[in-house]
């Protein structure tokens, strides 16, 4: 009898024991730090419809906690109207309450988007997003979908290559192009015929733990070239692919057009680049010919030369945010004819917080540039507008008076204040400029930089040539200039 109780005793406290651990095991976390993971952080949608159709897609949702997990909401933001549904861990609808998620487990998310391609009133990448929270935390799945009919190149967060054998690739569809992701441009040469339109979807994407980098960017590689030949009435665009007029001059919406160290024979012509991060960045021992083109609406430079080779005839190079207009760094050879270089903050409602142009001959490798190297630089502004709101739009930094520190500004307007003596250099190394007169462009508002009646900078270049020797004789519009007595800037007055 008493082994019979003792053995009772036993089981019971057995029982309470795998009760006890059965009530800790199902013990929901309320600990902040217990987050979610997820299969995917972009569901991208990547079927191109020739008509109305829908697609599904899944990813999961991860806890990888050893407690179960409570979300008290999952949610779709609904930003893209109804073109998104989902069925959350089989209840189909697009908000759920109090999902729970035991230990080491997973749940599946299914999201159906319906697309018509064929509307052109749809953004080209149709977004949304699935918002998770859980102990006080937010966190996103993003829905991408192709929302038009057109050439798509690329994935998010991962890359496209175009290889050629050295041949020419030619955007020939008369179709737009919409890059997402990062596009490569290795042993091929690029070609944009006029008309050519190029959408680029950018965005953050993470890497590793902290950190992070703006996807959405066109690299031309070492062995790869760009040449973009637009015309006057059929230029070449590249831009953001935001079609809403509220992202028409937004900055910062892509990474922008990376022309990698050695890459040499790149041609810009008649186009236009707007609404990225840096417009164009020549590295090292690269070179770019760019005429008759914008580059404008950029959150740092609009063009960027590093240890590079540029010419550039007939270009604007307006509203840079935080950065340059014209940034050259670290040396290098550089020619800028006829170039109209400007930032106006309350025109473009930026904060325009660095000089028009800058240009030093060293790249420092601490704060206060003690450890350093040098590289010759040698720039020519000849006949361009240096002009902005703030009351110095050029910097200059030489660390070492070495000589290897070499510029010229002929037949030049430019704005410095004459009372800086950092700023000699510059007056020292101008000839015949227009100092500080304000170049009266016709709207300024409307991005007109073409000079109005009376504008100091009529009649007051140089007859120049161009790196053949042939002389400039047309202005960014194709008006003839003046033969003996040029204006200074992209634009010469029409009477």
């Amino acid at each position: 009898m008493t082994n019979r109780i003792y053995f009772y005793v036993i089981i019971v406290l057995f029982g309470v024991g795998v009760m006890t651990q059965s009530c800790n095991d199902d013990s929901i976390s309320v600990d902040p730090s217990a987050r979610l993971e997820f299969s995917v952080d972009t569901l991208t949608f990547d079927t191109i419809f020739t008509a109305i159709g829908s697609a599904t897609r899944s990813f999961k949702v991860y806890n990888p906690n050893d407690e179960t997990v409570n979300i008290s909401k999952i949610e779709l933001e609904g930003r893209a109207g109804d073109a998104f549904r989902l069925n959350i861990d089989g209840t189909t609808g697009n908000v759920l309450t109090d999902v729970t998620v035991p230990p080491n487990d997973s749940i599946y998310i299914f999201a159906e988007v319906t697309v018509d391609p064929n509307d052109l009133t749809n953004p080209y990448v149709i977004t949304d997003a699935v918002h998770f929270e859980t102990n006080g935390n937010l966190q996103t799945v993003t829905l991408d979908a192709w929302g038009q009919n057109v050439n798509y190149i690329g994935a998010k967060g991962g890359g496209a290559v175009l290889s050629c054998n050295f041949q020419d690739f030619v955007f020939d569809d008369v179709k737009p192009y919409v890059i997402y992701g990062v596009l490569f441009v290795d042993e091929c040469n690029l070609v944009l015929p006029p008309g050519c339109e190029i959408y680029v979807h950018g965005g953050i994407v993470s890497v590793g733990d902290t950190a992070s980098r703006s996807d959405g960017i066109i690299i031309i590689t070492e062995n790869g070239t760009i040449k973009s030949n637009g015309t006057k009435d059929n230029p070449v665009t590249i831009r953001g692919d935001r079609l809403e007029p509220f992202y028409d001059d937004e900055p910062g919406q892509w990474a922008g057009i990376l022309i990698s160290q050695n890459s040499t024979g790149n041609e810009i012509n008649y186009t236009t680049i707007r609404n990225s991060i840096v417009g164009v960045r020549v590295d090292s021992a690269a070179d770019l010919t760019i005429k008759n083109s914008e580059i404008h609406n950029t959150n740092s430079s609009n063009i960027l030369g590093i240890h590079a080779t540029i010419y550039a005839e007939n270009c604007v190079f307006f509203s840079s945010n935080s950065g340059n207009n014209v940034q050259l760094e670290y040396g290098g050879n550089y020619d800028f004819n006829y170039c109209t270089i400007t930032t106006i903050s309350a025109a473009a409602s930026i904060s325009h917080s660095s000089p028009a142009l800058r240009m030093t001959n060293v790249i420092c490798f601490d704060e206060f540039c003690q450890e350093y190297d040098e590289y010759p630089l040698n720039a020519n502004f000849r006949n361009c507008v240096i002009y902005g709101s703030r009351a110095n739009e050029i910097t200059t930094f030489d660390r070492t008076d070495s000589g290897n520190f070499n510029f010229t500004m002929d037949n030049c307007l430019i704005k410095l204040d004459q009372a800086e003596p950092e700023n000699n250099l510059v007056f020292d190394n101008c000839n015949n400029c227009v100092i500080n007169s304000d170049p009266l462009f016709i709207d300024i508002y409307d991005y007109n930089y073409r000079p109005d009646t009376l504008s100091p900078v009529e009649e007051r270049g140089i007859p120049i040539n161009d790196l053949q020797n042939n002389p400039i004789t047309q202005d960014k519009d194709e008006n003839m200039r003046d033969a003996t007595t040029p204006d200074i800037g992209a634009f010469e007055y029409q009477y």
